[in-house]
């Protein structure tokens, strides 16, 4: 009977007996109590009744016998496995190639023997089991092998007995847990799959969790419920409701990865960064920690909410691994984080980055190009600015992020309206009007307010029947309380167009004409009424 053990900071010793029909005993020694191997003997027997009047001693692999207190202490130092043996009967054979010592594990969590995690197991059909740790009597020291040959004893008849079975965190692309690795380590951080190893030529299983029954089928549905109100109001725009949602199915599940995720994009759409960054870095632990949309927004969190450095450290990982459009996207946070930080060295790494970004993308990639006309707008480049959040803007006509980005800086240029007109020539016709007119709209909705209206004037001239671009224009100037201004630009629109009206079905007919001298009558009198 074979013994496996571990120290715990050194101050005990956990000895687990693992019999021949797999069923397993686990006794912890206090080292301070001087244990012996006499002391472990008998405590063995008291657990097990075959040991029960048996003629037994500890032994070390090498034959020589465990007696006192500092044999057993070295022993657990050395890594040793020890074995009881029949007195008078020849030792077990070592075998000869040598278990290797397990590395120090983390501090075990407290309460393991409770802990309740979920298991897909996958055979001929599919089954998803809740299971606890003390049911299996799985320990902290149990490794990945004696817990996958347990769960697969006790669920022999759900598996095809002809196939190698392999314990893995994820479904898709799974890898084998190191046999040698402790259990708990994986059971505290989420779900594991039990599934069989692909045969040669044969490709990687990818199951699908089967559905559940009963109780575990109503506590699905509830779940489901609520995560379904959750991405309602995650989708609404409602962010304070969705936080509220989410939060609660992590009081209640706090592993559940969906929810951990929805909260995090809500915190972050609510701009509460520093939540937000705690958030996704719970939701990265319960997900998937390779996942490169996740891992780019908590990188983002950590950048909105100040922590350059933070964020710096996260992408350098990852920004490599992808060559494609995400790998683009994480070099241009990554940028972002460079730039923020700050100082002639940061700085210019963040504008390689962007001007790689850039390059490979066709000048098209939204994050690098604000990146780079924001830094174009810090050196006094306003020009260049102007033309690349204008390129990327007609690109990108319903993108928020553009459209933010190009108000800001056509607020930020004093004569930003000039220059937009210099490196825009505008032909006078309706085509021209309608590509200015949408400038100005994005101005107006980002705060441009003297912009948009500048921008609005020349519409009005190249297209002075069009009644949109006076009203418009008429509007924005009452946005900046330049009310006397809109009032006059409806006058000179109906002096314009005094044929232009509209008729209902009885022929009555009201043109732009009829108010004209109603509107010079207002417009004369302002003054005197102190408007």
């Amino acid at each position: 009977l074979q013994f496996l053990y571990f120290i715990g900071e050194m101050k005990s010793i956990y000895v687990h007996l693992e019999e021949d029909e797999g069923s397993e005993v686990t006794v912890r020694f206090d080292l301070s109590a001087a244990v012996t191997g006499c002391d472990v003997v008998d405590m063995m027997k008291a657990k097990v009744g075959d040991l029960q009047g048996a003629d037994v001693v500890l032994k070390k692999e090498d034959g020589s016998v465990v007696s006192g207190s500092a044999d057993v202490y070295e022993s657990c130092s050395n890594g040793d496995d020890l074995f009881i043996v029949s007195v008078g009967k020849p030792a077990k054979t070592a075998d000869p190639t040598p278990a290797p010592t397990p590395a120090k594990p983390e501090k075990e969590p407290e309460n393991f023997d409770h802990i309740e995690f979920v298991l897909y197991l996958i055979g001929n059909d599919e089954y998803r089991l809740k299971i606890k740790t003390q049911d299996y009597k799985f320990t902290p020291h149990t490794t990945v092998e004696a817990a996958t040959a347990k769960l697969l004893q006790v669920h022999k008849s759900y598996i095809t007995a002809d196939r190698t079975y392999i314990l893995c965190t994820r479904k898709k692309s799974p890898a084998p847990l190191p046999p040698t690795d402790r259990i708990w380590q994986y059971i505290t951080k989420g779900k594991l799959y039990l599934l069989p190893e692909p045969k040669a030529g044969e490709a990687a299983a990818d199951p699908q969790e089967p559905e559940p029954t009963g109780e575990q089928a109503e506590e699905l549905k509830l779940l489901k419920k609520y995560l379904g109100m959750g991405k309602e109001a995650l989708d609404k725009g409602a962010y304070a409701r969705a936080i509220e949602i989410y939060s609660k199915l992590q009081g209640a599940v706090h592993r559940e990865p969906e929810s951990a995720r929805g909260l995090a994009v809500a915190l972050g759409k609510a701009r509460r960064w520093k939540e937000a960054v705690a958030a996704w870095k719970h939701a990265l632990e319960v997900g998937s920690a390779d996942d490169l949309d996740m891992v780019h927004s908590y990188a983002d969190a950590l950048v909105n909410s100040g922590e350059y450095e933070e964020a710096i450290q996260v992408l350098l990982k990852v920004a490599d691994t992808d060559n494609g459009a995400k790998g683009h996207d994480l070099k241009a946070l990554l940028g972002h984080a460079f730039y923020k930080k700050g100082g002639e060295e940061s700085r210019s790494t963040a504008a390689a980055l962007w001007t790689t970004v850039l390059k490979e993308t066709n000048q098209t990639h939204a994050s690098a190009m604000i990146g780079y006309t924001r830094m174009m707008l810090d050196v006094g480049q306003n020009s260049t600015a102007i033309r690349g959040l204008l390129n990327l803007l007609v690109a990108n006509t319903t993108d928020k992020d553009v459209k933010e980005a190009f108000g800001t800086v056509m607020r930020k240029i004093p004569n930003s309206a000039e220059l937009l007109q210099e490196i825009v020539p505008v032909k006078q016709d309706a085509g021209g009007a309608s590509a200015l007119g949408f400038l100005s709209t994005v101005m107006k909705d980002q705060g441009a307010i003297a912009q948009s209206i500048a921008v609005l004037e020349k519409c009005v001239g190249i297209a002075p029947s069009n009644p949109s671009y006076a009203l418009n224009l008429a509007h924005t100037c009452a946005i900046q309380g330049r009310y006397w201004e809109g009032l006059g630009v409806i006058r000179d629109f109906c002096k314009r167009n005094e044929a232009l009206g509209v008729a209902n079905k009885e022929g009555h007919k009201v043109v732009c004409g009829d108010f004209v001298e109603v509107l010079d009558a207002v417009l004369a009198k302002k003054d005197g009424h102190g408007w």
